[in-house]
């Protein structure tokens, strides 16, 4: 009797009265070494794990090429009993294999890639026990050009829970040489549903869909039709100098023999990556899983073990202007920035600094408007002083009457007679700076009275004259109760790259409750996540919304209630500060909580 097994530890039974007399055409269903035994299939972009494919297809005009290196031990494995005697032998015992990749996004939400399998060295036994006939083993070889199209259906960026993209694979029978181990022969045509999820330092990718593929035999070792499934974990976190991945992937045959036992491989590859500018370097080892009692596992191309590295170019800028700024942030990509120290972070070339119609060629003045009043308008420069009263026309507001320098609003350039406004003229006015206020004491004499509610605060800069100050160590100069508030920095109230909460901000969360509950009145809380400039949009939009939520849960589990708590991340689109210093970045980091009364 001949015993093929395609894992290491997965014997195939084969019926083979006289098996010295048969002869490998005879064992092969379409011809000897038809079966294609590679089954690492390496994802085509940098947001794949391992050989699972993510569902993010990236930014527009997103480019990665990738170069894979790999060694399978003993993907083919047999053993022949034959008048009780047992001899276990190898189909294919080593094989040293690469992959070239690359993938381009060359519409919105649709990648196209490709994957170029090679055999750079393979090795078996010239001949199979019990079987006549010269084993088909090619040193080397091109196995089949896989072509990859993934479109996006749903995206987290876009508020969805996951992302998901239906996700095609089509390889053409482009294996040299024909039929030994390296190929399919026919094409193949795979469609697959992924789902993925990136939450800053963890993400996942799951895989599933059915393959069609012409049959192909080698004894009880069938290829077919099937269902394949892949799932993946990475942890790209800072405590680690690198990252880390993990995957399992595996096929159900359909057709033919459905389940059939020994032809439903299984793999599971374990891995580290780093990153080093805009190269991702990555190195895993794997191996195939064999049978178990009830279940159906093992099959064709599950080797004993794997090993596997590779190195990704993945830029992801892709300045195609030169004037160094990313095509996803630059406004005008195919006109560089012109650098003048005017808007230069957006990209464009300005023209017109000051957007005084004069063009900076001509304009002597080219960071301030030329203020058009009729004098010398064609230098580009702000004029003289109309009214001679120190205050430039361009800032004037009564340029051609001079400013009464009394020591309120000797900015504006005009006369003040009635300086705080309270409808007494500075001459008849006590108090001409102060404006009197109105509350049926003494309103003649232009002057403040008493502090109507007794806060301490006179009512001219009391903003609330009939209720009373709070004293509560927030605004207290402002004469009015506050809404409770409270500002989390970042950096100090979550850990990093996460949005999981330090205890000084549960602390200051604590206390924020109490002040709400004690306020007694309907709870509104708007939680809002902010982020800066630094990594994309839809990183920084997710992390600020995680962040945001986080707040809201532990508020909830202090017992406010979760119908009066709004959260929302913003990313960077709410700057507190211009990104321009690593400390405004930092402050713009944060998480608010209003109280809205």
């Amino acid at each position: 009797m001949l015993r093929l097994r395609t894992c290491a530890l997965l014997p195939l039974l084969l019926a083979a009265a006289g098996a010295s007399a048969q002869s490998l055409d005879n064992v092969a269903g379409q011809g000897a070494g038809s079966l294609d035994l590679e089954r690492w299939r390496p994802g085509i972009d940098g947001n794949a794990i391992l050989d699972v494919e993510s569902a993010d297809t990236g930014a527009d005009d997103d480019v990665d090429a990738a170069a894979h290196l790999g060694y399978a031990r003993a993907p083919m494995t047999g053993a022949l009993v034959e008048n009780g005697e047992r001899t276990s032998f190898l189909v294919v015992d080593n094989r040293l294999g690469a992959n070239l990749t690359g993938a381009l996004s060359v519409l919105p939400r649709f990648k196209l890639g490709f994957d170029l399998p090679l055999v750079l060295f393979q090795t078996g036994p010239a001949s199979i026990p019990g079987l006549s006939g010269k084993n088909p083993v090619a040193l080397l070889g091109t196995g089949d050009l896989r072509v990859v199209g993934k479109y996006g259906l749903l995206r987290v960026a876009d508020g969805a829970m996951v992302d998901v993209a239906v996700v095609g694979h089509l390889t053409l029978p482009t294996a040299l040489p024909r039929h030994q181990y390296i190929g399919d022969g026919l094409p193949t045509l795979a469609a697959e549903l992924a789902l993925s999820r990136d939450y800053g330092a963890l993400r996942w990718a799951f895989n599933a869909g059915p393959k069609l593929r012409a049959p192909s035999t080698f004894g009880p070792a069938v290829q077919g039709q099937e269902l394949g499934y892949r799932f993946g974990i990475a942890w790209d976190g800072e405590q680690l100098p690198v990252g880390l991945d993990a995957s399992f992937n595996g096929a159900a045959l359909l057709s033919p023999s459905p389940l059939s036992s020994g032809n439903n491989p299984a793999e599971v590859l374990f891995g580290v990556h780093r990153y080093l500018g805009d190269l991702q370097i990555y190195s895993g080892l794997g191996a195939g899983i064999p049978a178990a009692d009830g279940l159906p596992l093992g099959g064709v191309g599950a080797p004993q073990f794997r090993v596997q590295t590779g190195v990704r170019y993945m830029p992801r800028c892709n300045d195609t202007d030169g004037d160094g700024f990313c095509r996803a942030d630059d406004k005008c990509p195919d006109q560089a920035e012109d650098k003048d120290g005017f808007e230069d972070a957006d990209g464009c070339k300005d023209a017109d600094n000051d957007n005084d119609g004069i063009n900076d060629a001509d304009d002597k003045c080219p960071d301030v408007a030329e203020d058009k009043d009729g004098f010398d308008d064609a230098d580009g420069c702000i004029d003289a002083d109309n009214d001679g009263d120190g205050v430039n026309d361009a800032d004037d507001k009564c340029p051609l009457a001079a400013e009464d320098k009394d020591g309120f609003d000797d900015a504006d350039g005009c006369i003040d007679a009635d300086n705080d406004g309270d409808g007494i003229n500075d001459a008849d006015d006590k108090c001409p700076l102060a404006a009197e206020d109105k509350d049926g004491f003494d309103d003649k004499d232009g002057c403040i009275d008493a502090d109507n509610d007794n806060d301490g605060i006179k009512d001219a800069d009391d903003k609330c004259v009939n209720e009373a100050e709070d004293k509560d160590g927030d605004a207290d100069d402002d004469g009015c109760p506050e809404a409770t508030s409270l500002m989390l920095s970042s950096t100090a109230s979550f850990a990093t790259a996460s949005a999981k909460l330090r205890p000084a901000a549960k602390a200051a969360l604590k206390e924020l409750a109490q002040k709400v509950k004690a306020a007694g009145k309907p709870v509104r809380i708007r939680v809002e996540g902010h982020t800066d400039d630094t990594g994309t949009s839809t990183a920084n939009n997710r992390i600020s919304q995680a962040r945001a939520d986080a707040v809201r849960s532990f508020l909830i589990d202090l017992g406010l209630p979760a119908a009066g708590i709004e959260a929302k991340g913003f990313g960077e689109d709410k700057p507190k500060v211009p990104n321009d210093t690593d400390e405004h970045r930092a402050e713009n980091r944060r998480v608010d909580v209003f109280f809205d009364d």
